[in-house]
């Protein structure tokens, strides 16, 4: 790895909801680096239920505060998300998240990024929360998104939802919800993004 520090960006995941022993796969990733000799400096920017509309207007000015040497951002999830019934919008549009994304690398332009998508969810129990309807179908629509402008912009992507169904029975990672990661599927997720920065950054 050719870098001394690394943000991550996004929402529930990487804020950590579901685990409230590791904190999260980021704060996983931080405790396993940060006592090692190089001491790789991680900062977690998530933010709970955000949509790229909310990363958008963020982004830069957090990133030129902390001025990490690689920013990873996971994005989808409540963007996908549909209210009042399955049928209904999503949060987002898949056009606007492309072009809130696109912009989020225009603000970050040089700096070393990397795109992932989010996790599956058990879209069998709907709605996950209240009147929150998360489905599986959607989540790919958007995940195909970061793949296409990450390949438009020749930068690494990770898709962290087929790395997951490639183990087996997905719902084996979330919690009771069915939409949150549990400890399980936090440290998986550690582990595979470890992966991925020490191959491409």
């Amino acid at each position: 790895m050719n870098f001394g520090s690394v943000a991550f960006f996004g929402s529930c995941a990487v804020y950590g909801v579901g685990d409230p022993d590791g904190l999260g796969y980021v704060q996983r990733i931080r405790h396993r680096w940060e006592a090692e000799p190089q001491d790789i400096k991680v900062f977690n920017h998530g933010v709970v239920d955000e949509t790229s509309h909310g990363l958008v207007n963020r982004i830069g000015a957090e990133v030129d505060a902390r001025m990490p040497d690689v920013v990873i951002i996971q994005a989808g999830l409540h963007d996908a998300m549909r209210t009042g019934a399955a049928h209904h919008p999503t949060a987002v549009p898949v056009d606007a998240f492309q072009k809130n994304i696109v912009e989020i690398l225009k603000l970050l332009d040089g700096k070393k990024i990397g795109l992932i998508s989010d996790v599956p969810v058990n879209d069998t129990s709907r709605p996950q929360r209240d009147e929150s309807y998360y489905g599986n179908d959607d989540i790919v629509l958007f995940k195909e998104v970061l793949r296409k402008v990450s390949a438009e912009y020749d930068i690494p992507f990770l898709d962290l939802f087929a790395q997951v169904y490639s183990v087996g029975d997905h719902r084996g990672f979330l919690n009771d919800s069915g939409l949150y990661m549990n400890e399980r599927g936090h440290e998986f997720v550690a582990n595979t993004v470890v992966t991925f920065l020490k191959d491409e950054f």
